[in-house]
């Protein structure tokens, strides 16, 4: 396989973000990235589930009874399920082998969850939230955030700042966790869904795959300078000097100063004058 950027995937995100849609661009990254992607069948697989839930209940029935026949669908009828047992497994991230298997990790569960909402006329809003990305949906009078990797357990405010307190948030007001609660743009999404797979890849030492992704991901936001610096490690991983100098010293000059510069200026110092080859 070849480790490219597809000319399917550059001309679509030169499309305004507006005219996307995320289920397109998440079997892009399965088109781009899987080995043997088999897309069209998900499609197909996806568009009898939207009309079979969509025979079921109107979309002029009240909201309650249409999120509770969204959960009974997905989850009880269908088996969806968060894959707890291997919850780093590359195939999480996919979202074609996700509707084959029905098994996935929270962000593709949450996209599947979108669109079975939009079948049955509500729209339910991802959230890019620490650590576990989530959802949220409007209830008559409030808004309830959703966790679709959990069976779409609804979560309260108690809840979410236990999540935010595992990745050492902490919280000194009620007020704070609202900014946790932005709603997340189909860029965010598609950016979280390829940093997934980037750390896969990193942990696996699949560099190629790790240096699509980190493309992928520039190619969305070219600002975002931890890639930067991630792809000129893996540059240095692959001995391609020129590379690695390259992209450690753009990270230094644009990183405000912090603890890691110390360690990454020592690095480019060792690095060899003569750059090599990538291959």
């Amino acid at each position: 396989m070849q480790y490219t950027m597809s000319k399917d995937w550059q001309d679509y995100i030169k499309q305004a973000e507006e005219s996307w849609l995320l289920l397109d661009v998440a079997f892009l990254v399965a088109l781009q990235l899987e080995q043997e992607p088999k897309v069209g069948i998900a499609r197909d697989k996806l568009l009898e589930m939207k009309q079979e839930l969509g025979a079921r209940i109107t979309k002029t029935a009240a909201l309650y009874s249409r999120l509770q026949a969204l959960n009974e669908y997905f989850f009880v009828e269908l088996g969806f399920h968060g894959n707890h047992e291997d919850f780093f497994a590359e195939d999480n991230s996919f979202l074609d082998k996700v509707i084959d298997t029905r098994c996935g990790n929270p962000i593709t569960m949450s996209i599947l969850y979108i669109e079975l909402a939009a079948a049955i006329g509500f729209e339910v809003k991802g959230i890019n939230f620490p650590g576990h990305f989530l959802v949220q949906v409007q209830l008559d009078d409030h808004q309830q955030v959703l966790d679709p990797y959990n069976q779409a357990q609804p979560l309260d405010a108690e809840e979410l700042e236990d999540l935010l307190a595992k990745h050492k948030i902490i919280l000194h007001s009620d007020k704070e966790l609202s900014g946790y609660l932005d709603v997340a743009s189909k860029r965010d999404i598609l950016i979280r869904l390829l940093r997934n797979l980037k750390n896969i890849y990193i942990e696996q030492q699949a560099s190629e795959k790790a240096l699509l992704t980190i493309e992928l991901i520039l190619s969305l936001d070219n600002t975002v300078i931890d890639e930067i610096r991630d792809r000129g490690m893996i540059y240095h991983y692959l001995d391609y000097t020129a590379g690695a100098r390259r992209d450690l010293t753009a990270y230094l000059e644009l990183q405000e100063d912090n603890d890691e510069h110390k360690i990454i200026k020592s690095l480019i110092e060792s690095l060899d004058d003569q750059a090599t080859v990538l291959h």
